[in-house]
């Protein structure tokens, strides 16, 4: 199991390495280097400030889910436990971001506190799929090929939500004590189900849009900040896809997904150079706002 992990990570790097080396083999050095030189600083803050507003905004989903499941957690608190936890993340593996979160939880209900971090990721993938396939309607010209792949995806997310959420589906998961450690799964399935109230799912839904704007302005923000500009709209509708493909457990910590998704997405309208510098740039935003929570834990520790 332990070699299984290591060829995993070690074939991870090497995927990284050809991806970057695919994007990175025919650029121009020169301009990529004015662009860093030349980058206007108040945008860039105002970049990582959006994304700090994000994980903000992160932190009242959660305790949504928590409330409901009858925690009374601060939302300071977990605001507080989700930088600190995404400070962690740079060094951990795939899934590591939530690994830690139910870390600073405590190990009492975990139970209930997996079914939270696990809504949280379900309504921001939700979110992130309405996102894109607004963006393929925006945009079906240059990307009416992708559609078929992009609305299975949506229809199998929202096949999911009609499972999870439906009571005369619920039936079908009562199967789950048939097997091995069912009744264990079955208990998660109706924690999960749990959560199916029109209020829940209203928050939670509009939650996840703010979020996913947020991530977006981070990089609207950032492309003005390297003199170039994508447009609002589309920033708006095309960032989600980028923080999709740049979730895929197949690079180290998304690089050249995220990259590659730069460039795919907006090189007709920044130039290759820049959205290089861009995708770059917002990974730094995002270790910035995540450095607040390595101060965090510092302080977390001196305690």
């Amino acid at each position: 199991m332990k070699w299984k992990k290591i060829l995993f990570e070690i074939a991870k790097i090497l995927i990284t390495l050809i991806l970057l080396y695919l994007l990175f083999r025919k650029l121009n050095f020169t301009e990529l280097k004015e662009t860093f030189i030349h980058i206007r600083i108040l945008y860039f803050i105002l970049g990582v400030l959006m994304y700090l507003f994000g994980i903000f905004i992160s932190s009242f989903r959660w305790n949504l889910f928590l409330r409901h499941l009858g925690f009374n957690y601060n939302t300071l608190s977990l605001f507080s436990h989700y930088l600190k936890s995404l400070f962690l993340a740079n060094f951990l593996p795939s899934g590591g971001l939530d690994v830690a979160r139910l870390m600073f939880l405590g190990k009492d209900r975990i139970k209930e506190k997996l079914s939270s971090t696990f809504m949280d990721r379900v309504f921001g993938f939700l979110a992130i799929n309405i996102y894109v396939f607004l963006g393929l309607l925006y945009s079906l010209k240059d990307t009416g090929r992708y559609a078929t792949l992009i609305i299975v995806f949506l229809i199998l997310q929202l096949l999911f939500f009609f499972l999870l959420f439906s009571k005369k589906a619920a039936v079908i998961f009562t199967l789950l004590k048939r097997l091995p450690m069912g009744e264990h799964l079955f208990h998660i399935y109706e924690i999960l189900h749990s959560f199916r109230k029109k209020s829940i799912i209203t928050k939670a839904i509009l939650y996840s849009f703010i979020i996913q704007l947020s991530y977006s302005l981070d990089v609207y923000f950032i492309v003005l900040s390297v003199r170039k500009n994508i447009g609002l709209l589309r920033s708006i509708l095309f960032v989600p896809f980028i923080n999709f493909i740049t979730m895929i457990p197949v690079t180290v910590s998304g690089f050249g997904l995220r990259e590659g998704g730069f460039v795919f997405l907006f090189k007709n309208y920044i130039g290759k150079e820049a959205a290089i510098a861009s995708s770059l740039l917002y990974y730094i935003s995002i270790f910035v706002v995540s450095v607040t929570g390595g101060i965090l834990l510092l302080r977390f520790k001196s305690k």
